[in-house]
């Protein structure tokens, strides 16, 4: 994901497959493409996640959890989808999809 013409190609990648936008522009923001920075809205998340083969986001963060949250569930304490939303780095996801998109 270099150019704005990479971030153009999988919003429309995306759309093609499931008929929902999610603009270059937020795709960019996500990438830290652009300077912004925002917290990305879970039905974005979710539909990165489907992109690249999971159920939503809550499936990828589950097959897919950060060192300490596996310490965690391995003591049984509770996860908190909001904390772990902001704490596992959606660049994990990015960084999938990209080389799905690369593949491509």
């Amino acid at each position: 994901m270099k150019t704005p013409k990479d971030f153009e190609f999988l919003s429309e990648c995306i759309f093609e497959k499931f008929h929902e936008r999610i603009s270059p522009t937020t795709l960019k923001r996500l990438w830290g493409y652009l300077s912004e920075t925002t917290t990305p809205r879970k039905s974005t998340l979710d539909i990165l996640s489907m992109f690249v083969g999971y159920d939503n986001w809550k499936d990828f963060c589950k097959k897919n959890p950060i060192e300490e949250e596996k310490r965690k569930e391995e003591r049984g304490e509770n996860r908190d989808e909001k904390t772990q939303k902001k704490r596992l780095s959606p660049a994990i996801l990015y960084t999938i999809i990209a080389l799905h998109v690369k593949d491509r």
